[in-house]
């Protein structure tokens, strides 16, 4: 869950994602006193299959004191990489706005006219990856 602002939601929702939201007050630290602008708590409830595995360049989850396939610390640190992501033709075709990537549901993707809404709009704080460009280790420094 994030906590957004009233105009990202109002956008996300204006592109027709599922979600669900809670309304968040935020205080001013010195005054204690409700901020002028509005924020809610955001759940993108969107979760898709996406990736082609085939084509992708990823270890699988594993755990070395569980799993015997693993030869050592340093092969299970290769399985928690993403070294190139490729979707799936259904998954670019579905043209889907903003969701989540089933199984990984730490990997958000946002669809380039949802993007450029937010950008038009002012939003601003996002980071955007092209999925070209994506990678992940979960050893980062290593």
């Amino acid at each position: 869950m994030c906590l957004y602002s009233t105009k990202l939601i109002d956008l996300i929702q204006a592109a027709g994602v599922v979600f669900e939201t809670s309304p968040a007050v935020l205080l001013d630290k010195k005054t204690q006193q409700p901020l002028a602008r509005s924020y809610g708590v955001f759940h993108l409830l969107e979760k898709y299959p996406a990736i082609d595995a085939a084509k992708s360049d990823m270890g699988v989850k594993s755990n070395p004191q569980e799993d015997t396939n693993a030869a050592s610390v340093a092969d299970w640190k290769a399985h928690k990489t993403i070294r190139k992501l490729v979707l799936t033709e259904a998954a670019l075709q579905a043209q889907r706005q903003l969701f989540c990537i089933e199984g990984r549901e730490v990997i958000v993707l946002i669809h380039q006219d949802l993007k450029a809404a937010l950008e038009n709009a002012g939003i601003s704080g996002c980071l955007y990856t092209p999925v070209a460009d994506y990678r992940f280790s979960y050893f980062p420094y290593t």
